[in-house]
């Protein structure tokens, strides 16, 4: 695997945020809820879109008033690949 993080049993947390990102679907998952409620870092998300495992997208909208930008993850192929292939290891 061409990733430094580990997914063996989803135990690392880049492990851990791309089995997230498979269950979101299409939608992706905002950045902020994996590094505060699941203690994926910032570094970790990185490095699955350095590896082409997830993208990233930025989308501005409006709420309470005010304009807000959210960044979002999405698992791409490779990643759904690369969660398959190691479910066939564990």
């Amino acid at each position: 695997m061409a990733m430094g993080v580990r997914f063996g049993a989803r135990a690392t947390a880049g492990g851990l945020a791309l089995a997230m990102l498979a269950d979101a679907g299409p939608r992706g998952l905002p950045e902020t809820p994996l590094v505060d409620v699941h203690g994926v870092s910032l570094a970790d998300q990185a490095e699955l879109v350095h590896v082409s495992f997830a993208t990233v997208s930025q989308q501005t909208m409006r709420a309470g008033g005010r304009t807000i930008t959210m960044t979002k993850l999405r698992i791409t192929d490779a990643g759904r690949q690369a969660l398959a292939d190691q479910s066939r290891l564990c």
